[in-house]
C-alpha cells in the first residue's frame, strides 16, 4: 500500500555561508540533517530504504530581469541534462541476490508543494575546454509542459558487479518541478523497497567453485558504496587479504622489472610476472588474459602495465584508450572488479626509475616532514558541482587535509599562482598534489605548468601521489605526456616528479571528476588502510554513482600512473615495535606475531621469491601467520612487517626441527574392517 501526504509546512529561510554565496537555507521541519538515508530491513527477499530531506539551499539566478533559482541539497548530485530543470537527486546503491530480476515500489511519501519557485535549467555536462559562465542557459519543451518533472519518483539502474557483490543504484528524486505552474514539489521523507521479482536476467553473479577473500581495497569500497554491506558480511563472513598481483610488461622490460616483484613478495603480496609477446599485444587479447587469470584461484587483485601505448596496447571504452577497460571481469557492466595501474615507459631508464621511485617510497622512505604537507592548484574559473568554481573546491579539499594530520597545504590559486610557487612548493617536499583546472597534453592551464618544468625540480625521492582534475592530462598514446613526465622525472639518477598520479586521456568535464576527487579526499582523511589503486577508484566509483552515464566516460578515461598497490603515507614513518619467536618448530602448523598496538600490520615469512605464510594483525595487533608451503628445516627466512605510515621491520627466523625423536602427523587411515566397522578406532582395530 503506497501512503502520499502533503505536508504543509512552514519554511524557515536562513543566510547560509557556503560555496553557494549568496544561498538561502530552506529549512522544511524538524528532519535533522539535510539527507537522511537508513536501511530499514535487508534480507534476500528485500530491503527497504527511508529517505528523508531535512533542508536545501537556492541561490538566485537573474535572466533578463526574471528570476530562477538554482538548488542545492547536501552533497547529493544535481541532474545534467542540457535545457531542463537542473534538481538535486539522491542516488545510492545496494547490494542485490546474486541472480534476482528486482524492482522498486514505493511504500510511502511526504511532500511540500512551494509554489512561485522558478527552477533554473542546466547547462549540461560540459567539459572543461569551455568556460561555464560562457554558456547561456536553454530550455527546452519540459518547460512548457504541466507535469511533474522528473517523471518518475524512484528508479533502479541496471545491475552491476562490484568484483564479489552484484549491486543496483537507488535513485530517488525528491525534487520535482511543474514548470507550467512553477511549482516546486520537495519529498520530505520517500519508504521504498527493493524487492525480488524472478530470476536475474542481466549481469548474474556466477561465482562457481573458487572461493575468493574479499581485497582490502575492495572493502573499503563496498563499506562506502552500498548501504547495506554489513548487513552482507553477517551473512557471508571473510576476512579482508591484500590481494594478488599480476604484472604484464614489455618483453625487454622484464628483467628491470624484477626488483618490484621480489619486494612484492617479500612483502606478501604473490606476484607474478608475464612478457607481453607470451599473450598477445592487443586489447582482446590482454583482455582475455586478465579475465582468466581473475577466473582462476590466483586471487588477483592488482594489474601492472608495464610500457607505454606501443609497448602495452591499452583497451577503448567511450571512444577513448582506456586502462580501465580491463578491470571489468565480471559481467557486462561498467564496474571495476580489479584495479589497474600502468608504469608507461619506452626504454629502460624509464622503467628503473619508476621501480626505484615505489620501492624507495613504500621500503626506505627519505624524510618525513614533507609527509604532512600538501600543495592545492586551481583555476578561478566555475562553476562544477555544487556551484563550487574551481578553487573553492581546491580550498574545501584542504580545509579536510588540515583537520586531518596535515600541518600545512599549499593554496596555489589564479590568479596569483605562479609556475615558481609549484616547484618551490615540490621541491620542499610534498605528499599530495590536487589539481582543478584546465590542462593539455603537457601542462596544467593554471600556470602554463609543463612538462618541461616537471623535468626541471628536485625533490629527491620526495614524491607526491597527484590527484588531476584537468583535460589531457594522462593522453599518453601517441605522445609524452604529463602524468609520464611526472613518473620518468629524475634528478640526475635520483628520482623527482611524482610516484604516482592520476589522470584523464580525455577532456574532462565540470562535475563528475569533482565528486571523485572529494571522495578521495574524503577515504584519505578516514585514516583507513590506503592504496593508490583504492583511493582512485572508491573516488571513481562514488562518481559513477553519483553522475551514472557520465561519471561512467570519466572513469574510463582516468588512468592510474604507476603501482596501484602502493600504500601511501600521509604522515612521519613511525617506527614499528615487533615481537616474535626467532626460532620456529617446522611441524608446529602456523605463529604469532606482534605488532605492539596496531591494527592491519601484514606479516609475511619468505624467502628466495616464496611467501611461506602471511597474517594480518587484529586489533590487539596480534597476527596469527598461516602457511601455505612447507617450512624448510635449517633454513633462515625473512620475516617483514609493513603498516600504514610505517617504516617497514625485518627480522630472521630460522626453521628448526624438534630436540630428540619425533613424528610428523601427515594422514591416518582407520582399518575396523574385521571390528564392530563404526568408523572409530576401538581396541584391537589398526590405524
Amino acid at each position: 500500500m503506497r501512503i502520499r501526504q502533503l505536508l504543509m509546512l512552514t519554511l524557515v529561510i536562513l543566510l547560509a555561508l557556503s560555496s553557494f554565496a549568496s544561498a538561502e537555507r530552506m529549512d522544511l521541519g524538524a528532519k535533522g540533517d539535510d539527507v537522511s538515508v537508513i536501511v530499514e530491513q535487508s534480507d534476500d527477499y528485500k530491503t527497504v530504504l527511508r529517505f528523508d530531506v531535512g533542508a536545501f539551499y537556492r541561490d538566485v539566478i537573474d535572466l533578463n530581469g526574471e528570476k530562477f533559482f538554482s538548488l542545492k541539497c547536501g552533497e547529493e548530485p544535481v541532474l545534467l541534462i542540457e535545457g531542463e530543470p537542473e534538481l538535486p537527486h539522491i542516488s545510492r546503491s545496494i547490494i542485490i541476490p546474486d541472480d534476482a530480476r528486482v524492482e522498486i515500489r514505493v511504500l510511502s511519501e511526504e511532500f511540500v508543494d512551494i509554489p512561485d519557485m522558478p527552477v533554473i535549467s542546466s547547462k549540461g555536462n560540459l567539459k572543461r575546454t569551455v568556460n561555464p559562465d560562457d554558456v547561456p542557459y536553454t530550455f527546452g519543451d519540459v518547460y512548457s509542459k504541466s507535469d511533474w518533472y522528473p517523471y518518475e519518483l524512484a528508479t533502479l539502474r541496471e545491475p552491476f558487479i562490484l568484483r564479489d557483490f552484484r549491486g543496483t543504484v537507488v535513485e530517488i528524486n525528491p525534487f520535482r518541478y511543474n514548470p507550467a505552474e512553477k511549482t516546486l514539489r520537495i519529498y520530505t521523507s520517500v519508504t521504498v523497497e527493493i524487492v525480488n521479482v524472478g530470476p536475474g536476467e542481466i549481469n548474474v553473479l556466477e561465482k562457481g567453485d573458487i572461493v575468493r577473500n574479499k581485497v582490502n581495497a575492495f572493502e573499503e569500497i563496498y563499506s562506502r558504496r552500498f548501504l547495506n554491506y554489513y548487513d552482507q558480511t553477517e551473512k557471508y563472513p571473510s576476512t579482508p587479504e591484500d590481494g594478488n598481483m599480476l604484472i604484464i610488461t614489455y618483453n625487454s622490460f622484464h628483467d628491470a622489472m624484477l626488483p618490484l616483484v621480489d619486494w612484492k613478495i617479500q612483502k606478501g603480496i604473490n606476484t607474478a610476472i608475464v612478457d607481453i609477446s607470451s599473450i598477445g599485444n592487443n586489447a582482446t587479447s590482454i583482455k582475455n588474459f586478465i579475465d582468466s587469470v581473475y577466473a582462476s584461484d590466483f586471487g588477483l587483485a592488482w594489474v601492472l602495465l608495464v610500457g607505454d601505448g606501443a609497448q602495452i596496447t591499452t583497451g577503448t571504452a567511450t571512444g577513448a584508450g582506456s586502462d580501465s577497460y580491463y578491470s571489468k571481469t565480471s559481467g557486462a557492466d561498467d564496474w571495476p572488479d580489479i584495479i589497474i595501474g600502468r608504469f608507461s615507459a619506452e626504454t629502460v631508464a624509464q622503467v628503473e626509475t619508476q621501480v626505484e621511485r615505489t620501492i624507495n617510497y613504500d621500503k626506505t622512505p627519505i624524510g618525513s616532514d614533507w609527509f604532512h604537507m600538501g600543495t592545492g592548484i586551481a583555476s578561478d574559473e566555475g562553476p562544477g558541482h555544487y556551484g563550487e568554481y574551481d578553487y573553492q573546491h581546491i580550498n574545501n579539499i584542504r580545509t579536510d587535509l588540515l583537520g586531518y594530520n596535515y600541518t600545512q597545504v599549499d593554496q596555489i590559486y589564479e590568479p596569483t599562482a605562479t609556475i615558481a610557487a609549484i616547484s618551490s612548493a615540490l621541491n620542499n617536499g610534498r605528499s599530495v598534489v590536487n589539481y582543478c583546472g584546465h590542462g593539455s597534453t603537457t601542462s596544467w592551464g593554471t600556470t602554463g605548468y609543463s612538462n618541461t618544468n616537471v623535468n626541471a625540480l628536485t625533490n629527491d625521492y620526495m614524491l607526491p601521489m597527484i590527484f588531476s582534475v584537468a583535460c589531457l592530462n594522462g593522453n599518453f598514446v601517441g605522445s609524452t605526456c604529463f602524468a609520464e613526465a611526472w613518473l620518468r622525472a629524475t634528478d640526475g639518477a635520483n628520482p623527482t616528479g611524482a610516484v604516482a598520479t592520476y589522470m584523464s586521456i580525455i577532456s574532462q568535464a565540470w562535475n563528475p571528476p569533482m565528486y571523485a576527487q572529494d571522495e578521495i579526499t574524503d577515504l584519505l582523511v578516514s585514516e583507513q588502510k590506503l592504496t593508490m589503486g583504492g583511493l582512485c577508484y572508491n573516488g571513481s566509483c562514488y562518481m559513477m554513482e553519483a553522475q551514472g552515464a557520465d561519471g561512467v566516460e570519466e572513469f574510463n578515461a582516468w588512468t592510474i600512473f604507476g603501482d596501484p598497490s602502493l600504500m601511501i603515507r600521509t604522515d612521519d614513518p613511525a617506527t614499528l615495535t615487533v615481537s616474535y619467536t626467532p626460532a620456529h618448530i617446522f611441524t608446529q602448523p602456523d605463529m604469532n606475531i606482534q605488532v605492539v598496538g596496531l591494527e592491519g600490520a601484514l606479516c609475511a615469512l619468505t624467502k628466495n621469491g616464496i611467501i611461506y605464510g602471511t597474517g594480518t594483525t587484529g586489533p590487539d595487533g596480534m597476527a596469527t601467520m598461516q602457511f601455505f608451503e612447507e617450512l624448510p628445516v635449517g633454513e633462515d627466512l625473512t620475516l617483514t612487517v609493513t603498516a600504514y605510515n610505517a617504516l617497514p621491520f625485518f627480522g630472521t627466523i630460522t626453521i628448526i626441527a624438534p630436540d630428540g625423536p619425533f613424528v610428523i602427523y601427515d594422514d591416518h587411515v582407520i582399518n575396523d574392517g574385521l571390528g564392530n566397522n563404526d568408523g572409530l578406532v576401538d581396541c584391537g582395530e589398526s590405524i
